[in-house]
């Protein structure tokens, strides 16, 4: 995370680590003491060319420096050993070496390729002062089998000045009120950072050490060589900020136990989380916050790291809540690898969430919410947050685009996202217009604020087995934000939508021009026009269907309604009138398919006039006569994306002589688009 100060922070301290080396360390590392007193270099294509790029110790001894081609090199030292350059494995030596020095501070960043940053404010106490984190660093770092330097100083610029150029085998430290200009005064300008042309450039002008630029005047230097030259010197002496690129972002809160013997096992590990939560839970308390994002690092003996993360859908500070998603975590991984054991473990809080104190009555019953958005937390975890979603409403016009998927854990709890769309609760009334819609009401619309979306609501609706509520269970303990959300998101929520997914709709009037509409799945006569066969599925033969004579606009919704009805031979079941007149579908527009195809898959329709619905269509090689139809529903895109690209749809749905019924589009518009139109299949009812 870049953070510059506006000003030098007074008191902050960085140490640089630099591996000068690592190239080689890293394959020195596997080889025997005898092997590795060998000259060894790294070599590169450059310029068409082999070049050295890196080289060990006694490499370097024997004036083998980096851009030197390697036959030079091979002609002044026949038994040179040559490695070629492995640019990801040594990235990736250096993340595991950044992980390792997590130990010291969370605040790590990485610099060049062969170079760590350390902000140790505050941290040199834990471990016998600067010195004695110097000591131990470059202690642990050799035990790695890596050879490194460090220096520690008030400024990022000086403590990799003095690591690149001054730090020997015990490492500097700078103390906190020594002037650093007469501390680098003698280093040379590469120290600063330069490029090697620039250095190059102010040496042939005599420019060869710090003390040389300080001396001479600044607006001379900027106008020859930039303003880089002169940002870099005040940046090392502590006049201007510095930008430092960490790893990871400062954790909100942190707590961390050093462990006096290694642990391997994890029954261990979880409790010592368990005890880190409890630490923690205290201090978010204070602060009126939960945790969102938990970050559980072990350090092993031997320097490495195993790092667990884990998300919550609401702020969480319970310690046995926090342990039980950490089992969860464990139980994905095959092993926590301990090697030697671990002694150090780190628990870091990376997003909180505001969570108040809530005060229960005697007869609170459990918090069913709570539970939803914990089922929530272990499914993210088990399969990954990613494949755990959610469907949200988004402004778009076309349906698939409609309900974009986003993942559970988000800003907002699962449950909270239901409740947003929960149903009004029982008895509320919407007032309708009597006189059509009074002259401000789209004006009112307009300037009013942004709401959550609600579905309409729907009187007394049936219970049918186990199922209520639209098809929800209630004997499970869903509340009504349980229920909603199983509403919305359909079959990816459980098995009960799969009683919401029938669809009634009216048949359509013969149309004028070609007749049509009489026809049906049942042989019924004109009274069976005014009903819509619909096949039972779901628990309990839930059933819908819809008197068309007595609707006054055509339903849009699934009503669901449990008791008997008249089946045909082909199954489909019906009622003969709505019950009550407070019992029929108040709503407007067409209905539409729960499920969706993954993207519209082309048939070949055929239709008696060109604006018309089909009368027959094959898809994926089968024919389909259909022998009912309404529509079209006109869907455009928006005014903003190019017409060409999304044409005009008319959608009709279709009752197909096997009973099926599907929702097909014709995409374009015939004399008003360019083009051919075109028939998809989109969705499918049932």
């Amino acid at each position: 995370m870049s953070a510059p100060h506006p000003t030098p922070a007074a008191g902050r301290r960085y140490l640089g680590l630099v591996l000068p080396h690592l190239a080689t360390d890293r394959i020195e590392r596997s080889l025997s003491p005898e092997a590795r007193l060998a000259p060894r270099v790294v070599v590169a294509l450059q310029q068409g060319t082999l070049r050295l790029i890196a080289g060990n110790g006694a490499a370097t001894a024997l004036g083998l420096e980096p851009g030197l081609t390697l036959a030079d090199a091979r002609a002044r030292h026949p038994e040179l050993e040559v490695s070629e350059e492995a640019p990801q494995a040594v990235a990736r030596l250096l993340a595991q070496l950044a992980d390792a020095c997590e130990r010291y501070t969370p605040l790590i960043a990485l610099e060049g390729r062969d170079g760590l940053l350390l902000d140790v404010t505050g941290c040199t106490h834990l471990f016998g002062g600067e010195q004695g984190l110097v000591r131990d660093l470059l202690r642990r770092v050799a035990g790695a089998g890596l050879t490194g330097r460090a220096a520690l100083a008030a400024t990022a610029g000086a403590a990799f000045a003095l690591a690149r150029f001054a730090a020997g085998r015990g490492g500097v430290v700078v103390p906190p009120d020594e002037d650093l200009g007469a501390v680098l005064a003698p280093l040379p300008l590469a120290a600063l950072g330069l490029e090697p042309a620039r250095v190059d450039s102010l040496a042939r002008l005599g420019f060869r050490r710090i003390d040389d630029v300080r001396a001479a005047p600044r607006a001379p230097l900027a106008a020859r060589f930039g303003a880089e030259l002169l940002r870099r010197l005040d940046e090392a002496l502590g006049r201007a900020p510095t930008a430092v690129d960490y790893r990871f972002p400062p954790p909100a809160f942190c707590v961390e136990r050093a462990l006096p013997e290694p642990v391997e096992r994890v029954e261990d590990v979880l409790g010592l989380a368990t005890h880190l939560a409890t630490t923690l839970s205290g201090a978010l308390e204070r602060h009126g916050v939960g945790a969102r994002r938990l970050d559980l690092t072990l350090f092993r003996v031997d320097g490495k790291v195993t790092r667990l993360a884990i998300g919550t859908s609401r702020p969480l500070r319970e310690p046995e809540a926090i342990r039980r998603l950490f089992a969860e975590k464990v139980a994905t991984l095959s092993s926590l690898e301990p090697g030697f054991g671990f002694e150090l473990l780190r628990l870091a809080v990376r997003e909180t969430g505001p969570l108040t104190a809530q005060q229960d009555g005697f007869g609170a019953e459990p918090d069913r919410a709570a539970a939803l958005d914990g089922l929530v937390d272990r499914l993210a975890i088990r399969f990954g947050a990613p494949q755990v979603q959610r469907l949200v409403p988004a402004d778009r016009h076309l349906p698939e685009e409609a309900c974009p998927p986003v993942p559970a854990q988000g800003r907002r709890g699962w449950a909270e996202a239901a409740a947003a769309l929960a149903l009004p609760p029982a008895g509320a009334a919407m007032a309708p217009w009597r006189d059509g819609p009074p002259a401000t009401a789209f004006r009112d619309v307009l300037s009013a604020p942004a709401v959550p979306l609600r579905p309409p609501a729907v009187s007394q609706p049936a219970r049918i087995g186990g199922w209520e509520e639209n098809g929800v269970s209630t004997e499970d303990g869903a509340d009504a934000e349980g229920r909603a959300l199983l509403r919305v998101i359909g079959p990816g929520a459980g098995a009960a939508p799969a009683a919401a997914e029938a669809v009634a709709f009216p048949p359509p009037q013969p149309s004028p021009a070609s007749g049509r509409g009489s026809g049906g799945a049942t042989a019924e006569g004109a009274a069976a026009e005014d009903r819509a066969p619909l096949r039972a599925i779901g628990p309990g033969a839930a059933v819908a269907s819809v008197d068309a004579g007595r609707m006054a606009e055509p339903p849009s919704q699934l009503f669901l309604a449990g008791g008997g009805g008249n089946c045909d031979a082909d199954g489909a079941i019906f009622r003969e009138s709505w019950c009550a007149e407070e019992e029929r579908p108040d709503l407007a527009g067409p209905a539409r398919p729960l499920r969706l195809l993954e993207a519209p898959e082309p048939v070949e329709a055929v239709a008696e006039v060109p604006d018309g619905p089909p009368i027959r269509f094959r898809w994926r090689r089968q024919l389909h006569p259909v022998v009912r139809a309404e529509g079209p529903e006109r869907i455009a895109a928006e005014w903003w994306r190019t017409a060409g690209d999304l044409p005009t749809r008319d959608y009709f749905r279709v009752e197909t002589a096997s009973g099926h019924r599907f929702w097909l589009f014709r995409a374009g518009l015939y004399g008003r688009e360019a083009g051919r139109p075109t028939w998809f299949l989109h969705g499918l009812f049932g």
